[in-house]
This record gives C-alpha cells, structure tokens and sequence, in this order.
C-alpha cells in the first residue's frame, strides 16, 4: 500500500512488536481512503486486512 500513495502518504510503517503497522494518509474524505484500500493487492489478496480509523489533530507536526 505504501509504495502506491505518493504524496498523499505522511507516515507509515509496521508495530516495533511486528503485531501490525499504520499508515497515516492525508485525505479530503473516507471516499479517498477506500480508493486506496480497495485498489492495494495486498489487501485484495487477504494478506493484509485494513481498517480505517479517522483522526483529528489539534496540535503537532500534522497541523499545517
């Protein structure tokens, strides 16, 4: 999923403990997301599940 994502990729990477990863991706909507999760082989596949969870910053390095 991550090679694919170009600039709309701002982090990714799996869990120190491998259990998983995230991928953190800037969107204007959940329709944008799901574009991405449906199109990826690895999760075509089922060698990889997606779940999306929204996120609201309010302060930090993500807030431009």
């Amino acid at each position: 999923m991550v090679k694919n994502l170009g600039d709309k990729l701002v982090a990714g990477g799996p869990f120190g403990d491998n259990s998983g990863g995230l991928v953190i991706i800037e969107a204007n909507d959940l329709t944008d997301i799901e574009e991405v999760i449906h199109h990826d082989p690895a999760i075509a596949e089922n060698k990889l599940v997606a779940k999306i969870h929204p996120w609201v910053t309010v302060s930090g390095i993500f807030n431009k």
